[in-house]
């Protein structure tokens, strides 16, 4: 028997799945069948208690992150990377039939839970229309603003009025940025060092 919060896992390893509720059986039959009802019970709660327990993504499914992968600035995957360098999310949206163009959001957090980063974007920008049923995109960072640490990459898709949750990632992806020179921190600051002369020294100088 295998017990877990991890659709993935459930659907790769078993062809029948139990769902429980509140102590009660709620389905008992096909993985993906039960892994439906479950992301369904889960599609409204946008903080759901069992995220305790292991739970890394909900939602009703309709619309999906199919595949999210980093790509380094060779094109290759990576899950390692140097401050400063450019670092591209490329990811693989489905849905299970065609629907409104769904809102993507992201959000970076550190080590701790801390939020580094966070944003959205309407897919419709990027080529959705009612009849798309997959979609690949790419979201590019010239430089990678970060230092030294672990981070975390959530991933959510809605629909355009954020209400209807249709998949959320909690831990979509995980990567370690190491510093390029001597910096120090989480988040690599970008400026540029000068001499300023004071004006009472530059009169001095001309007298």
């Amino acid at each position: 028997m295998f017990v877990s919060h991890d659709a993935a896992a459930v659907e790769r390893l078993c062809d029948r799945a139990i769902l429980l509720r509140d102590g009660n059986m709620e389905f008992d039959g096909p993985t993906h069948d039960a892994i439906v009802r479950y992301r369904r019970l889960l599609a409204a709660d946008r903080d759901p208690d069992e995220r305790g327990a292991g739970l890394k993504e909900w939602g009703t499914g309709e619309a999906r992150i199919e595949d999210a992968v980093l790509l380094g600035p060779d094109g290759e995957e990576r899950t390692q990377f140097l401050g400063g360098e450019p670092m591209a999310l490329r990811l693989r949206l489905v849905a299970e039939r065609p629907l409104p163009s769904p809102r993507l959001s992201y959000e970076v957090r550190d080590e701790s839970g801390l939020l580094l980063a966070g944003g959205g974007q309407p897919t419709d920008e990027l080529g959705w229309d009612e009849s798309t049923t997959t979609l690949t995109i790419r979201f590019e960072v010239e430089q990678l603003p970060l230092t030294d640490g672990r981070f975390h990459v959530r991933l959510g898709l809605t629909d355009v009025s954020g209400e209807r949750l249709y998949h959320w990632l909690d831990d979509a992806l995980v990567f370690v940025v190491y510093p390029a020179g001597d910096e120090r921190g989480a988040v690599r600051l970008e400026g540029r060092w000068s001499a300023e002369e004071i004006e009472a020294q530059a009169e001095r100088v001309v007298r």
